[in-house]
């Protein structure tokens, strides 16, 4: 199989992931077997996940296109949106607090920040495109294990009044423990290890790693409003990761 077939093959079964991902809660949530909040955990943390096909991709526009397309949807996906499925969409995982800005702001943020790691390592740290998968995982997996922690056993808080929404201690710390797990496996498991062209990870550099992306992780996520937190969690996490593997 040349390499274009191939690309097209695994973007149609990355597609095809994704819609089912989303298309499952929607469809539970409109006929009333499952609420708001637990259809857009679904959502955020399964159809995520598709990036873990991004090195089996000859191409990296073919993920792209993808995680575009995603950005593109999530924006448009507004409750007076004329496009049924995206109508359904907004109604299904939207929040209160998106009320106001009348799209689904943070779904289009995690799509942005998948978009623009991917982009943006692709052009300037091909080599190390395992690091922003690892920072995207972190949202992917992390965040969310945090909110539902924190939501159901946390007690005391984080002293952070400004980010507008609850962060307590047992819920960062849901997230700085999953992080380096998350963080740990997937460096240590990579396919891209073993790519022609990529970094190598030995274990010493794997474990900085994933300390570095876990705490950078846990703090960023604390300082930021819920609404943002998946920008910046992904974003400043890869960052942090990239400075270390420069030093």
């Amino acid at each position: 199989m040349n390499d274009l077939a191939s690309d097209l093959l695994i973007l149609a079964g990355a597609t095809a992931y994704v819609v089912g991902v989303i298309q499952v809660p929607v469809l539970l949530q409109k006929r009333n077997l499952t609420s708001k909040r637990t259809a857009r955990k679904i959502v955020h943390s399964l159809a995520g996940l598709s990036v873990v096909t991004i090195p089996y991709f000859r191409s990296l526009v073919f993920p792209l296109l993808l995680a575009g397309a995603a950005t593109l949807a999530t924006f448009f996906s507004r409750r007076d949106s004329r496009a049924r499925p995206l109508n359904e969409l907004y109604h299904a995982i939207g929040e209160a607090e998106e009320e106001e800005a009348g799209y689904l702001q943070g779904p289009f943020y995690y799509c942005l920040s998948i978009t623009l790691l991917v982009a943006l390592f692709a052009i300037f740290a091909p080599d190390r495109l395992a690091l922003a998968i690892t920072a995207t995982l972190l949202m992917i997996i992390s965040d969310p294990l945090a909110s539902i922690v924190g939501r159901r056993w946390g007690r005391t808080e984080w002293p952070i009044p400004w980010t507008g929404s609850r962060r307590t201690l047992l819920g960062s710390a849901a997230f700085l423990i999953s992080g380096w797990w998350v963080s740990w496996l997937y460096l240590s498991l990579s396919p891209l290890a073993g790519f022609s062209g990529q970094a190598s990870f030995t274990d010493s550099n794997v474990l900085v790693y994933s300390t570095t992306a876990a705490l950078t992780g846990t703090l960023v996520e604390a300082l930021s409003p819920s609404t943002y937190d998946d920008l910046t969690v992904p974003i400043g996490s890869a960052v942090a990761m990239l400075v270390v593997s420069l030093i």
